[in-house]
């Protein structure tokens, strides 16, 4: 579904971009345990190894966080 494809790029978003931990960041998305939130990241890996749109959609929000850009 579209709301996890979203809390996927979130999470994976949440662990390359600050240090918290997989159990905080579950925290962050509804209360998923570690395993779960390791589990989406690998999805959301995996769609972008076959998406260069999601490729560059993720780069521009990285952008976006991280204020280059702008």
């Amino acid at each position: 579904s579209d709301l996890a494809q979203a809390r996927q790029m979130a999470l994976l978003l949440g662990r390359r971009l600050t240090a918290h931990s997989l159990v905080a960041l579950g925290g962050m998305v509804g209360g998923r345990d570690h395993s779960t939130v390791l589990y989406s990241i690998r999805q959301a890996e995996e769609r972008l190894v076959k998406d260069p749109a999601m490729v560059r959609e993720v780069a521009e929000i990285t952008q976006r966080i991280l204020g280059s850009g702008e």
